[in-house]
């Protein structure tokens, strides 16, 4: 994932965290090196929250721009 991408919680992610925005968000923030053995982590703003918010990639997959 890139920064300026659409993604959303996928339907595990929503059944695991109770947090999670049930909205489309956008990528903001992806870091340039991942530390070995850190959880992959981007950052998300998300329409119904007043900040982007960390979320660990495997929540998430990429919205389509064809499907829209």
């Amino acid at each position: 994932m890139k920064v300026g991408d659409l993604v959303k919680v996928t339907r595990f992610g929503l059944t695991q965290l109770e947090y999670a925005s049930r909205l489309p968000g956008l990528v903001v923030s992806v870091p340039n090196k991942m530390r070995l053995g850190s959880p992959p982590v981007i950052y998300v703003s998300w329409p119904d929250k007043s900040k982007p918010a960390p979320i660990n990639v495997r929540w998430l997959e990429k919205i389509n721009s064809k499907k829209l």
